[in-house]
Parts: C-alpha cells; sequence; structure tokens
C-alpha cells in the first residue's frame, strides 16, 4: 500500500512512500513511521493510505511502523482543522503534539503517615543528616491533614516503599468524592459557548467536572501557564480523583503515559497549557479555557501560530465550552453583547477595594520612603504583600548611549537585559552572555542599564526586610518548569513577600495578603499595540484579585489615566464600550480580522522586489496591507499587518502569500502586532 506521511518539516503537503507489509489501514493510520528521506532517517506520520497503482518513480520504503501511541481518526481530522484555520504545515504539528513513546506510568497511590507523631519525629532525628530528602517529606506529610498524592511527597517510588516496609507511611485508599454530581449540573448548558465572568471561578469548574465524571465522560482545564496549571489541579484534586496534568514541563516519557491514560479513559479530567487541547480524549462532554483573555493561550512562538480558545471551541463544535475569566477580552464581550456566547456571572460576589495610586518617588527609584514604609505595617500586622513587576532580570533594558537604540543579542536579534548584577547582559531567549557590551548598529560600546526588573527589586526588598521571606516567580526563578512543592506551599501561604512578573497575576486568589503592589505599570500601557490599555485593565484587574479584599497601590506616572478611573471603579462594561469605539474607528478586531506577516530576507535588493510581490499578492484578495515596519529585533525581516472584513478574505490571502517562493511566515490572528 502507498502510504502519504506529514513530515516535520514546514511544508504543505505530504509525502508518498511505500509499505511492503500488509497491515490494516487502522494499524497505520495516525502512526509514526521510520522512513529515508534524501538519505536521512527521520520519522513521520501517515495520515492517509491508498492501493498501489502505475507510480511515476519508484517509492522509497516505509522502515518500521510505531505501535503507539498513534492518532485516533477523530483527533488527526482535528488537527488537520486547526492547521487549515491558522494556514499551518500539518506535519509540523503533528509530530511536534505525539509523543515519542508510549509507557504506562505506574498507578497514581495517595500516601498518609502510618506511625505516631513521637515515632515519626524520632525517626527524623536520626536520619535528618544523611536522608534529608526523607525528613523534608515527613514534614510535609506532618504539615498536611490527611493523605498526599504520591507525586507531592518528593521522593521516588523506591523510596517511599522503603518507608511504607518500615511501617512510617502508608498507602491511603483513593477518597470518595464528597461533592460528586448526582448528573450534569441543571443550570448549565450541555453544549455551546458560556462565559463564567467572576474572580472566584474554581468551584464552578469542579462542579462541571463532577457533572462530567458522573456520566463517565472526560473534561479539559486549559490555562495559560504551568504555574497556574498546578495551584487549580491541585485545588479541583481535593475529593476528585482521576485528575492529571499535561504541560511543556512535563517529562517525554510522562508525556506518553498521559496520552495513553486520556487514550483509555482512566484519566478522566485533565488541567494542561495550550498543547492538552490535542490529547486523545475518548468522549470529551467539555473543555474549559480559564484566563481566556490571556495571550499565552496563543502559541506565538513556534508552528503552528494557534489560539488554544478557538481551538477548543473548534473541538468541541457539538459541546460545551467554558470561557473564565475576571476580566474577559473585548472580542469575547463584543460576542456576549451579540448574542453568540451566553454569559453567567460566578457566584462570589463582586469585592469592593481600596485602590491608590501614586506618583514615583524619582524615575530612578520605584520603592519610595511612603511605600516601602506601607510594607513594613502590612507585614507587621502578619499579613503578606504581593508586588507586581512588570520585567524579569535585574535591568531590563540595555541602551546605547550614542545612537539611543537598544542593544541587542547579535545571535538572534533579541533586546539585551542584565541578569544579575555584575554579571553582563544576557539574551532572554537564547542564553548568549556578551562582554564586552557593543552596541551592532553603531559599534559603541557606551551603553546605559535602564529600568527595574524583578531580581532588582527583590534584592531591594531582601536588603530593606532581610528577615521576611520574599519568594520571586518569574521565568528565571524555577516558577515555570520546576515547580516544587515547596515553591507552591510558599506562594499559597508561607511566603511573606511575593513578587513576580505577568505569571504571578493570574488564578485564584492567595491567603492573608494585606498589600498589593504595582510598579512601573506605565510600561505596560505604553507598548505600541492596540490591546495595550486591554491588558493593562485586565492586569490591574487580576493583580487585585490575587490579593482577595487586599488594599492595591499602583506606582504610576500618569494616575489621571482613563483606564485607572475604570479599574478603581470596577466598571468593565463601561470600559468594554470605550474599547470598542476606538476598535471600530481604527478597524480592529472584533471589527476586522488580522494577520502578521514577516518576510525575512538578508539582501536587501532581493528584499524590496519582496515587499512588492508581498503587496501584489495579498492585494489580489480583499484586504488592507499595512507596512512594512522594520523589526526591532532583526534587521533583517520587515512586518506587514493584514486587515479584511472576513476571516475568509485573510485566510485567502495567507494562502496566496504561502503559495509563492517568497520566504515569509504568517500568523492569523496575532496576540502581538
Amino acid at each position: 500500500m502507498i502510504l502519504s506521511v506529514a513530515l516535520p518539516i514546514p511544508v504543505e503537503s505530504t509525502f508518498d512512500f511505500i509499505l511492503h507489509d500488509e497491515l490494516p489501514a487502522g494499524a497505520v493510520i495516525g502512526h509514526r513511521v521510520r522512513l529515508r528521506l534524501s538519505g536521512k532517517e527521520m520519522w513521520g506520520i501517515a495520515v492517509a493510505v491508498r492501493a498501489e497503482g502505475s507510480e511515476p518513480e519508484p517509492l522509497e520504503p516505509i522502515l518500521e511502523v510505531a505501535p503507539a501511541p498513534a492518532y485516533p481518526a477523530d483527533l488527526l481530522g482535528f488537527c488537520a482543522a486547526v492547521c487549515r484555520d491558522t494556514c499551518a504545515p500539518l506535519g509540523v504539528l503533528l509530530n511536534r503534539a505525539l509523543p515519542r513513546a508510549a509507557r504506562r506510568a505506574p498507578v497514581p497511590r495517595r500516601i498518609a503517615l502510618a506511625a505516631s507523631l513521637p515515632e515519626v519525629l524520632s525517626y527524623i532525628e536520626r536520619v535528618q543528616r544523611r536522608a534529608p530528602r526523607q525528613v523534608a517529606a515527613l514534614r510535609r506529610l506532618l504539615a498536611v491533614e490527611g493523605p498526599l498524592p504520591e507525586a507531592e511527597v518528593g521522593l521516588p517510588r523506591g523510596s517511599v516503599d522503603r518507608l511504607i516496609g518500615a511501617g512510617l507511611l502508608a498507602v491511603s485508599a483513593a477518597p470518595t468524592p464528597h461533592s460528586l454530581a448526582a448528573e450534569w449540573p441543571a443550570d448549565w448548558p450541555r453544549r455551546g459557548r458560556v462565559l463564567l465572568q467572576g474572580e472566584e471561578r474554581t468551584a464552578e469548574y469542579g462542579r462541571l467536572l463532577d457533572g462530567a465524571a458522573a456520566e463517565g465522560r472526560q473534561a479539559l482545564v486549559l490555562v495559560p501557564e504551568i504555574l497556574l496549571a498546578h495551584r487549580i489541579h491541585r485545588r479541583l484534586s481535593v475529593g476528585r480523583p482521576g485528575g492529571i496534568l499535561y504541560h511543556s514541563g512535563v517529562a517525554e516519557g510522562a508525556r506518553g503515559s498521559v496520552w495513553e491514560h486520556v487514550a483509555d479513559g482512566s484519566a478522566s479530567w485533565v488541567v494542561g497549557t495550550r498543547s492538552a487541547v490535542f490529547l486523545p480524549f475518548r468522549d470529551l462532554a467539555l473543555v474549559i479555557v480559564d484566563e481566556e483573555q490571556d495571550p499565552s493561550h496563543k502559541q506565538s512562538d513556534m508552528l503552528p501560530y494557534f489560539h488554544a480558545r478557538r481551538a477548543a471551541e473548534m473541538r468541541m463544535a457539538d459541546g460545551l465550552v467554558v470561557l473564565g475569566s475576571a476580566a474577559p477580552s473585548v472580542e469575547t464581550a463584543y460576542a456576549v453583547d451579540h448574542g453568540a456566547i451566553a454569559c453567567r456571572a460566578s457566584r462570589a460576589a463582586a469585592r469592593s477595594r481600596a485602590w491608590q495610586f501614586v506618583l514615583p518617588e524619582s524615575p530612578a527609584r520605584l520603592l519610595s520612603a511612603d511605600v516601602l514604609d506601607d510594607v513594613a505595617r502590612t507585614l507587621e500586622g502578619d499579613r503578606r504583600v504581593v508586588v507586581g513587576v512588570p520585567r524579569r532580570g535585574y535591568f531590563p533594558v540595555v541602551v546605547c548611549r550614542s545612537c539611543r537604540r537598544p542593544v541587542r543579542c547579535d545571535a538572534c536579534g533579541t533586546n539585551l537585559t542584565v541578569g544579575e548584577r555584575g554579571h553582563g547582559a544576557a539574551c532572554p531567549v537564547c542564553g548568549r552572555v556578551l562582554a564586552p557590551l557593543r552596541c551592532g548598529h553603531c559599534a559603541s560600546t557606551d551603553v546605559a542599564f535602564v529600568g527595574f526588573g524583578t531580581l532588582r527589586i527583590e534584592e531591594e526588598l531582601n536588603d530593606r526586610f532581610p528577615k521576611s521571606d520574599v519568594l520571586r516567580i518569574d521565568a528565571d526563578a524555577g516558577g515555570a518548569r520546576k515547580l516544587a512543592d515547596d515553591l507552591l506551599r510558599r506562594l499559597e501561604d508561607t511566603a511573606d513577600i511575593v513578587l513576580g512578573t505577568a505569571m504571578l497575576a493570574k488564578g485564584p486568589s492567595l491567603a492573608r495578603v494585606g498589600l498589593v503592589l504595582v510598579l512601573d505599570v506605565d510600561r505596560r500601557l505604553a507598548v505600541p499595540d492596540f490591546r495595550a490599555r486591554e491588558r493593562t485593565f485586565q492586569y490591574l484587574t487580576n493583580v487585585a484579585a490575587l490579593g482577595g479584599e487586599a488594599r492595591i497601590v499602583v506606582v504610576t506616572q500618569a494616575p489621571d489615566r482613563s483606564v485607572f478611573r475604570y479599574v478603581q471603579s470596577g466598571d468593565y462594561d463601561g470600559f468594554v464600550r470605550s474599547e470598542l469605539a476606538d476598535r471600530e474607528a481604527f478597524s480592529y478586531p472584533p471589527f476586522a480580522h488580522l494577520a502578521r506577516v514577516t518576510l525575512t530576507r538578508a539582501d536587501r535588493g532581493r528584499r524590496e522586489a519582496d515587499i512588492l510581490r508581498v503587496r501584489q499578492e495579498a492585494s489580489a484578495a480583499p484586504v488592507r496591507v499595512l507596512g512594512p515596519t522594520p523589526d526591532t529585533r532583526d534587521a533583517r525581516r520587515a512586518i506587514f499587518l493584514l486587515k479584511a472584513d472576513s476571516r475568509d478574505s485573510i485566510l485567502d490571502a495567507c494562502r496566496r502569500l504561502l503559495g509563492t517562493e517568497l520566504p515569509i511566515q504568517v500568523d492569523v490572528d496575532p496576540e502581538r502586532l
């Protein structure tokens, strides 16, 4: 038989190979196959079969068919639909989403203390020098009521088994779901799109998961960040077995295990980031997209450039999609107003908060004496402080004093940041450290360090409050991929001061917060993007919700901005009306559809001809072409923005461009311009 194979290369077409083994189509389609292309062995995904015919030339043979894991037919069709919707090559998505190996993980266990308190303490005293991990695990179990999932104990299974054999630990029976619904919640529809608007949404999510489980069906909760995935999973797991985590930080072998548990139905619900939408659910009842407004739901750094919210709606065309947010996207609010999405508020009442907008003491100092005194009073009252900082690193920006341009990495074109004082400037993307620093534009070595990053604020807070536990949450602190149980415990309850970037300001509220401090919010408003005001409103709303009823102090150069008035009064509807008026005047979503086209050409002579060709090809469809504008990170790139009244027109223009030989990338519905 002839196999059509999707390869992990950015081309639209599939490739034909011959399979000499007589296998049924079901044992081949959707499976990974090994082959040789241009003398190089690689793996691809078989997407179709046909009988042998009169081929114009001999075909290369398939060398191997992997038995598992594999795509079921419905998931294969869904992946193809996502690629058509985003003008992305199917082979890249299929080969990236499928784990390389299927390995059934041991059955999850819940572990509890079996010995008495004096026996446990005596054991800790005996082994605290030679077995610190065992000591930490036992103390963790002493600090909680009841058993813990084995994954949260913090020990390898062999060590847990030895402690069980010693009589210190025991395997606890699976908890009985105390909130399990007898049937699907009567106040929720079974299909359609529903916006759940409010700050505290986790309890309502739990009701829906219980309803799906009562009918033997599965559910998916999509969240924008790994940190939030762990927090939501932990809260939903209380009295609710069968849940599993899935995100890019999960090891490759564990990914295969998750894939198999989802495929055979033993995982009844999943909490994951955007890639979890491609898991092989047997019978998916609903998809919840939490923090639906968050730009991290859009995959913008690699193909395919899909949005988890739209992908969820495509996958659940005949099921229920719940969009959760305290401050929904303007596009979602518009769809609600026009009846395309139903809306309901979460049961928790809106909180009345005390807002204060203050000027910085000076451009060189964000933490004024008054602000630090406010932090001190909060800590003295046994309350916690949350600090929002816009950028990671020590100095977020390195600027050339001669030409005033940001100093960029000469390897990948990203603006450099200073990670730690005295450690030189490093690229936040590829990690390259430049020493000595030299401007790539004018070759000057006279540079200035500008701005306030999380490391700089953390250092100042540690100096000012040496006895306080200061926890930093950003991409450099291990908060994304190295989520130790200790880090989550400090975040949820024990850290005195928690500071972080936007990844912190998402999800359920934290305990005992007395003050929320937002620094340098003007940087968010200054971003050259039509969503800058919307992102600022959503960020302030979320970071305030993180503190419950805590006071909020916002440090800003312009406290009279209209967006601050809307946030302070809690007038979400008024803010949306204002935004929609601006969007309509300048033809931005939801009144237009967009695509970002990036042309990369180092040869300046050929670049001018390419720019003209882009305009000609795109203009053949009913779209408006804006640009090109230079990419500030890479001088070889020119960026176009396409606008159209319909999505079909945008897709038509993008397909025309991709059908040429031009070196371009296309991002339909870009989150960032």
